[in-house]
């Protein structure tokens, strides 16, 4: 039995103040003048000290209080991932916003997997420290026909997402907070592919526990995914979720007529 209550008590007291403080100090470097250590990856996204010492944080955090969990992280990957627990960490999601100075777009998000299943995890607000495990209090009054997609044309080219979000508003580069806003009921959706690992566990709890629906583009509830670390981690993910049902189901029709 996976006690979520002690795990989001860790994140929320332990484990995220540590990397907002580390990123907002970061942050206040870089704005400074300050050199952060700027490299860009194989896989050509940057990453700056701001990744990199947040998520060492993290990991010691981790190890200290959970020393039999794994951990998968996406500056420094694979730990015991054989754990029936493992924490997956995304320290700066939105590294380009960050480097942009677009501090509003950017956030910290760590998630815990029970045997394969999301069962913890929060969203981190490097602005004011808040974090986000879910929003009970949603906005009555969204702006509807508004989703979030970080980049429509990049995810889904252009063609398609003429398609896709034929209709609807788009606000884009909000990374994370995105997901922040529609659980808070300001926006209707979120709609994102090729999402990583590390993008993704963080968000699906705090988004159950909001009372959201959260599906990938085929359908596929995520309320039934196990996920396997070891094969997942190559794999990418897609995503919609709204409190409107219909929303979902429009989005996953309209992304089906053109996958056939």
């Amino acid at each position: 039995m996976c006690d979520t209550f002690q795990y989001n008590q860790f994140i929320e007291k332990f484990l995220m103040p540590a990397a907002l403080k580390n990123l907002k100090a970061v942050f206040d470097i870089y704005i400074s003048g300050g050199d952060i250590g700027l490299e860009i990856k194989m896989d050509d996204t940057p990453a700056s000290i701001a990744d990199r010492t947040t998520e060492e944080i993290m990991r010691n955090l981790i190890q200290s209080h959970f020393p039999d969990h794994g951990i998968w992280g996406e500056e420094y990957g694979a730990y015991q991932t054989d754990s029936d627990y493992i924490w997956v960490l995304d320290p700066l999601d939105g590294t380009r916003e960050f480097l942009k100075k677009e501090i509003h777009n950017c956030g910290s998000l760590v998630g815990l997997l029970y045997k394969g299943r999301a069962v913890a995890g929060a969203v981190g607000n490097l602005i004011d420290g808040e974090i986000f495990f879910s929003n009970d209090q949603k906005n009555t009054q969204p702006q509807l026909k508004t989703i979030c997609c970080t980049n429509v044309v990049s995810m889904f080219g252009k063609d398609r997402a003429d398609i896709l979000f034929e209709g609807y508003n788009i606000v884009s580069s909000r990374n994370c907070m995105g997901f922040v806003n529609v659980m808070k009921g300001e926006y209707e959706a979120a709609v994102e592919q090729d999402l990583s690992l590390h993008d993704i566990i963080a968000l699906l709890p705090a988004l159950d526990r909001s009372g959201l629906h959260a599906f990938d583009l085929r359908g596929n509830n995520y309320k039934d995914k196990i996920f396997n670390v070891h094969v997942d981690v190559q794999d990418k993910f897609s995503i919609v979720t709204s409190f409107n049902k219909k929303t979902v189901n429009e989005m996953i029709d309209r992304y089906s007529a053109w996958i056939i």
